[in-house]
């Protein structure tokens, strides 16, 4: 068992609808005040096996950000949407040293970018509707992602513990009958085929990563009853 975590948080924002409806506009700021936030850390247990085991330290933490989403509906068959988003996540009061430096003095975090928290994140994405009729409707889409640096563990040690900035593009198109009952899809996920470590830990003395998928595609059919 663990000791509870508490966060003060304050935020506010504005929900808006323009054009009849064909312009939406989102925004909002917030504030997270984080006591004993739970920071999960993988140590080596057994050297000879490379047994490792889950433990989790309680640091201070500050968080600072804001959001805004945009969907424009151009027109009946056409629209684009986008968002925009900044992250200041820092660690406050947190001291612990690093598990693949054995006998290394503690590293104080104070100030320290947090884990999983990029500065800034941004999408776009556009859909486009063929209309058939009573032959159901094709639904094409295509999705651009981009997410500054990510810190995966909170020593920082480069290149292990970071992930650089990076760009996701994935594409579907999908068929409905008119009934919306039945619909085959076409998908593309990572187009672009790009090496995005999703986390890193440590094992003794070594870094493990894992990576997101690759790049992916396939067809899915579905049938709702």
């Amino acid at each position: 068992a663990y000791d509870p975590e508490f966060v003060t948080s304050l935020e506010f924002g504005s929900k808006n609808s323009f054009y009849g409806g064909r312009l939406i506009l989102n925004g909002a700021a917030f504030y997270y005040d984080h006591k004993d936030l739970q920071v999960p850390i993988v140590i080596t247990i057994d050297e000879q096996t490379n047994a490792t085991a889950l433990l989790v330290e309680h640091a201070d933490a500050e968080s600072i950000g804001a959001e805004l989403d945009v969907l424009y509906q151009f027109t009946d068959a056409f629209s684009l949407n986008g968002a925009l988003s900044y992250l200041d996540a820092v660690y406050r009061s947190y001291v612990s040293p690093d598990p693949t430096l054995p006998g290394s003095a503690p590293v104080d975090f104070d100030g320290r970018r947090r884990i999983f928290s990029p500065p800034f994140t941004a999408t776009l994405g556009g859909q486009y509707v063929f209309d058939m009729a009573d032959s159901g409707a094709i639904t094409a889409r295509a999705d651009l992602s981009y997410s500054d640096q990510v810190v995966l563990r909170q020593w920082q040690r480069e290149p292990f513990d970071i992930q650089e900035s990076f760009v996701t593009v994935n594409a579907n198109m999908r068929w409905d009958d008119a009934d919306r009952r039945y619909s085959i899809e076409l998908f593309a996920r990572n187009i672009t085929d790009e090496d995005i470590k999703g986390y890193t830990g440590a094992v003794g003395e070594e870094f493990v990563s894992t990576y997101r998928a690759p790049r992916t595609y396939g067809v899915r059919v579905g049938f709702a009853f």
